[in-house]
């Protein structure tokens, strides 16, 4: 099943403006990586097409990007202050943002609790 069309043309601009990854700073094979989820993109005023807001994009190589959705790699000091704005709308909450794009360091006082017994590994 497909999702939504998606207008992508001002995400992948910024792309390839910046035009290196944001994590490693290699300038190939980049991708436009949302910030937060899909399901945030919205239709500009009068279209159906859901618009890529390209303050929820960032550019990743596909390395960084695979271990940003696995929740293995955090973003959230190399998002722009646009970037921390548009994920909070998106969020609703500084928690939520923590989580999704800091997940080491918001993971950090889980395994400490973890390593001194207090919880359960899961």
């Amino acid at each position: 099943m497909m999702g939504p069309k998606r207008d992508w043309r001002d995400a992948r601009a910024k792309v390839e403006e910046e035009g290196r990854c944001r994590i490693c700073h290699i300038e190939r094979g980049l991708q436009a990586a949302h910030v937060t989820r899909r399901e945030f993109d919205a239709p500009k005023p009068g279209q159906k097409t859901r618009w890529v807001n390209p303050d929820s994009i960032v550019p990743l190589c596909p390395v960084c990007h695979g271990a940003y959705d696995r929740h293995e790699l955090s973003i959230l000091a190399h998002l722009t202050h646009a970037e921390q704005r548009k994920a909070l709308e998106d969020m609703g909450t500084i928690e939520a943002v923590r989580r999704r794009t800091d997940p080491l360091d918001y993971a950090r006082p889980i395994q400490a609790a973890r390593e001194a017994a207090l919880l359960e590994a899961a």
